[in-house]
């Protein structure tokens, strides 16, 4: 019987954007998330803050039988 090597990798992605927002859309916002979402095309012209892709090289390495 063989047998094989094993290993799990795990990657996080953490973006954070914003949009900018007049003072109607932010009263929706605070009063009715829901038709907020709804009504306002926030994703419109949304921009990327920061973007962070985590590899910590953190692998769980283990034989198992074929």
């Amino acid at each position: 019987m063989g047998k094989r090597l094993v290993w799990f990798e795990s990657y996080t992605t953490i973006c954070k954007y914003s949009t900018e927002l007049t003072d109607e859309q932010v009263k929706l916002f605070e009063e009715d998330e829901e038709k907020f979402y709804e009504e306002v095309d926030f994703r419109g012209d949304q921009e990327l803050e920061w973007d962070k892709v985590e590899d910590e090289d953190e692998y769980d390495f283990s034989i198992e039988e074929e």
